[in-house]
């Protein structure tokens, strides 16, 4: 399972916080390895082994398989037409 976002120390938490809210427009949080470790074992799961993999938020595969083809073209209709969306994924990016 892998459920963590890429989180620099303590001291740049808030602007990640604030650039993530900002790019894709929900109130996201990350959590720091320790953070996740202590959610998960609070809620009965044992913790064998942590590592960091990347986030494919855009990656054509994952988006097919989140969002589906239609929602595929949907996002890519906006990011052509719409100056603001477009502004948004290349920020994701």
């Amino acid at each position: 399972m892998s459920l963590t976002l890429p989180v620099e120390p303590d001291g740049k938490r808030d602007v990640v916080r604030k650039d993530l809210v900002d790019a894709i427009r929900d109130n996201a949080s990350s959590l720091s390895k320790q953070e996740w470790i202590k959610a998960l074992e609070k809620h009965g799961f044992v913790v064998e082994y942590f590592s960091k993999v990347p986030m494919y938020l855009l990656h054509p595969k994952h988006l097919i398989e989140d969002k589906v083809v239609l929602g595929v073209v949907k996002i890519v209709k906006n990011r052509a037409i719409n100056l603001k969306a477009r502004k948004r994924v290349l920020k994701i990016r």
